[in-house]
């Protein structure tokens, strides 16, 4: 079988503790053909997407290559979700396509709020989220803060972050007014919850629609726990409500085609579901000192192939 990553250059990432190669290399080990692609040199002729440069992570070569429904493409391009991402999916979003995530659903599940739709589908609980505010200009941000007072502070992200880059905590109203960046693109607002730094972040990887595994990453220093911006990983127990409420999100995601994604966690609330490039795979396997990586894969496989 061709497997098909669709990613960001080979030379942007550290390849030790990148997902998506690992998940790659493992595709030879498991016999398959795994090719590394750039979105950018993706176009479509009479509808059907075609990859004129494919890295052959076996040799090296680059090929041109049409994917066909017997392949599966792995659309790992990180964020942020902007139209050349758009573009991408749309390019893909072809029925005969087997792709993973499904291109499809990335054209709406956007991951800060996916589980809003769980909620109103009745699937959690309005007890499993946080408060969240998406604002664009500083009046629309007055206007909100003078309704919703928060005890310990406001955490403000991009909505186009990815990663806990622009992640920023203000302990009062007037700071977080006087830094607001901007009045034309959109600006998440949560109140701050202090447990993250007892609880730490817990990320559930989701696989298939059943858990995975799960470590909890714990802020060193500041309130981001993720581990690119310096969080550390921990394995740590967690509560029947909270494997529940996994579970439950599990099958929601696999109900919409979302076959591989991390569900970060603060307690039982829902800090945000990463569905375009989720990561952690190599993190849980190096705690664990289980093959997760081949676990995954042979699952992702399945997926969308009786195998």
């Amino acid at each position: 079988m061709n497997l098909f990553f669709i990613a960001d250059p080979q030379k942007d990432l550290n390849l030790k503790t990148d997902t998506t190669f690992a998940l790659a290399k493992e595709g030879l080990t498991q016999g398959h053909q795994s090719y590394w692609v750039h979105s950018s040199s993706i176009i479509s002729i009479d509808g059907k997407p075609f990859f004129p440069e494919c890295q052959s992570l076996s040799d090296q070569k680059i090929i041109s290559l049409t994917p066909t429904s017997k392949d599966l493409i792995f659309i790992r391009k990180n964020p942020p979700f902007d139209q050349s991402y758009l573009d991408l999916c749309w390019l893909l979003n072809q029925n005969h396509l087997k792709t993973l995530n499904s291109a499809e659903t990335l054209t709406w599940a956007h991951e800060k709020i996916l589980h809003f739709k769980a909620y109103h589908e009745g699937i959690i609980q309005e007890s499993h989220m946080i408060p969240t505010a998406i604002l664009k200009t500083l009046d629309q941000a007055k206007s909100y803060l003078n309704h919703h007072k928060c005890e310990f502070g406001y955490v403000v992200k991009p909505w186009l972050g990815f990663g806990g880059k622009g992640v920023c905590f203000y302990p009062d109203q007037d700071s977080l007014l006087q830094n607001w960046s901007s009045d034309h693109e959109y600006q998440i607002i949560q109140p701050y919850l202090p447990e993250i730094q007892t609880h730490g972040d817990r990320r559930v990887i989701i696989v298939n629609g059943k858990i995975l595994g799960h470590f909890t990453r714990f802020p060193q220093g500041n309130i981001i726990s993720n581990l690119a911006q310096g969080g550390v990983p921990r394995l740590t127990s967690w509560t029947p409500e909270e494997k529940n409420l996994a579970e439950r999100l599990g099958l929601f995601l696999l109900k919409n085609k979302i076959y591989f994604a991390g569900i970060d966690m603060i307690g039982s609330k829902i800090g945000e579901i990463n569905v375009t490039s989720p990561t952690g795979l190599i993190t849980l396997q190096d705690l664990t000192g289980e093959n997760v990586i081949s676990q995954a894969l042979g699952l992702l496989v399945s997926s969308l192939f009786e195998v």
